[in-house]
């Protein structure tokens, strides 16, 4: 912690270390009557008792603060006959108490505190306005001192709360950005694969078309350091038409037969993120596992949700695709959508993946 965070942390209010000036009050006697050497010595060593009993039980707050009130009554009539500014001490206990966080502790303590101060000033002799004095002040203090632990107390849990907050905020950011990768990249990776394998076996049979593959891998990876921006920075510019159209090329490239045409449907600009995005997971699935040689892509709406379809011939490869899968469901129901992934008894897989239709036009 920087030195200017330590001196701000020390003269706040949540602290009680200012609260130690008013113990200027035990020299105002000694300006009126001058202390021989024997009672300064004695009243500095009550000063500096208890001031470090004062610190340490106001680090702790707990029991002990009972403890250092005891000690503080004690010196105050213990040293007010000589000197009345002691009774500062006493007043002290009362707002000590009242710090206490522990209300089971501190309301009884301050509940008593009141009739132990009249009778040990009673009994030790002090004249009727000290004790009167003593009362009244130690319940201002202990009002302001209460008060002012319990802001602090609201203001360390409203922290505490931000700061769960903002941790969780920042996991959800990283779980975001992981789960935005795997969707934007995974599809493009594949791809990339797929054309490099296919442009190693042409690379002697036909360099021409060996060479169409390389470039158009140079182009997929240019898309890709995009696709990582996207991921990074949350950026949402890649529509579902986008999608469909670069999908169903990643498609055709790969040799299969692709069937169904996009057609406009009423989405809000969340659900059309996760819509492209589980086109995007349910192509690379089929690209990857499904050994598929027929692909079909449709687009249903009614009145309260739009249906992305998409069905292979393969093995059923999406199903056992798994963690894109899982993180595509969350980011559905994160919309109010659903995923379903079944397989038909036929073979191949049918991916069903739905979002809440927009109200009025679609954007």
């Amino acid at each position: 912690m920087r030195f200017t965070d330590r001196a701000r942390d020390l003269f706040t209010t949540r602290r009680p270390w200012l609260d130690l000036v008013y113990l200027s009050f035990f020299f105002f006697h000694w300006t009126i009557a001058p202390p021989d050497l024997l009672e300064a010595g004695l009243g500095f060593a009550a000063l500096g008792l208890f001031i470090g009993v004062y610190i340490f039980t106001m680090r702790r707050l707990d029991w002990t603060v009972l403890v250092g009130a005891g000690l503080g009554m004690a010196l105050a009539l213990l040293m007010a006959e000589e000197n009345w500014g002691a009774a500062v001490f006493m007043v002290f206990s009362a707002p000590m108490i009242a710090r206490l966080p522990d209300a089971a502790l501190r309301t009884p303590a301050l509940v008593i505190l009141g009739p132990v101060i009249i009778l040990a000033s009673w009994l030790a002799g002090m004249p009727w306005w000290w004790i009167a004095a003593v009362l009244v002040l130690a319940a201002l203090s202990a009002l302001s001192a209460g008060a002012a632990a319990r802001r602090a107390e609201r203001e360390a849990d409203a922290e505490d709360r931000e700061a769960a907050a903002s941790r969780m905020g920042a996991e959800a950011e990283r779980a975001r950005i992981a789960r935005d990768l795997h969707d934007l990249l995974g599809h493009t990776l594949s791809v990339i694969t797929l054309k490099a394998d296919l442009a190693v076996r042409l690379f002697d049979q036909d360099p021409v078309r060996a060479k169409a593959e390389l470039d158009s891998i140079q182009s997929i990876s240019r898309d890709a350091l995009g696709e990582v921006r996207e991921a990074v920075t949350g950026l949402k510019a890649r529509s579902l038409k986008a999608a469909w159209e670069e999908t169903r090329t990643r498609l055709v490239e790969a040799g299969l037969k692709v069937e169904g045409d996009y057609v406009e449907v009423p989405l809000g600009p969340d659900g059309e993120q996760a819509l492209a995005m589980a086109l995007r997971e349910g192509v690379t699935n089929i690209l990857r596992h499904s050994g598929a040689k027929t692909a079909h892509i449709s687009l249903e709406s009614s009145a309260e949700a739009v249906t992305l379809s998409l069905d292979d011939d393969g093995v059923g490869g999406a199903i056992r695709a798994g963690g894109g899968l899982s993180g595509l469901s969350d980011r559905l129901a994160a919309v109010g959508g659903r995923l379903d992934v079944e397989q038909p008894g036929n073979g191949g897989t049918r991916l069903r993946a739905s979002v809440p239709a927009a109200t009025g036009d679609a954007p």
